[in-house]
């Protein structure tokens, strides 16, 4: 497995300027204060994704090694119980925000493994309450294309179909072979 990376700014060797962040086990990451970022900016939600993504290269590293692993850190990492304020004043949850980044619905199959069943649950949950806030479902809509015949136009339709191909066809296929106490929980919850 790979080592985790220590980033200094040239004023922490002198003691000054940092802001330490989650505790990574065998080392701390440490990011200087240019590093944190309004909770609505992109930086923010690329960051999200990146801390996702490196969650996920763990765990696959310990599953490869056939040692057990907790998904906590994962599942914290995904700021699913978080809503942010987007520059609208529109209360939006970070995980939704960040199914608009291509690099999150490939990686979406890969993260959804780890998780338990209760978590898996509580994500399928969130996805659907907050459907509506969707980038892909947001902008998939002929409404928006009344304008132009209601032809959408090809990038929105490679986002569509990626999103088909990730994130709805994992979601299925879970809730398919899913067992059905767990299910009746889930509909439970959207009623």
């Amino acid at each position: 497995p790979r080592r985790q990376l220590i980033i200094h700014s040239q004023d922490s060797e002198n003691g000054n300027d940092q802001e330490p962040t989650t505790s990574r086990g065998a080392a701390d990451v440490v990011l200087p204060k240019e590093y944190t970022f309004s909770k609505s900016s992109r930086t923010f939600q690329l960051s999200i994704i990146e801390k996702i993504y490196n969650e996920v290269l763990k765990l696959e590293s310990l599953e490869r090694e056939n040692q057990p692993y907790e998904t906590t850190e994962l599942w914290n990492s995904l700021h699913l119980n978080d809503v942010i304020k987007t520059s609208t004043n529109e209360v939006v949850n970070p995980f939704i925000s960040i199914l608009s980044f291509d690099k999150m619905m490939k990686l979406f199959g890969r993260m959804f493994h780890f998780l338990t069943a209760d978590q898996k649950i509580e994500l399928l949950s969130q996805l659907f309450l907050n459907l509506q806030n969707i980038d892909v479902i947001m902008k998939g809509s002929y409404k928006n294309y009344e304008n132009s015949n209601y032809e959408t136009p090809d990038e929105i339709i490679k986002k569509i179909d990626l999103f088909q191909m990730t994130i709805l066809k994992c979601l299925v296929l879970y809730l398919s072979e899913a067992n059905f106490s767990y299910v009746l929980t889930w509909l439970n919850t959207l009623v």
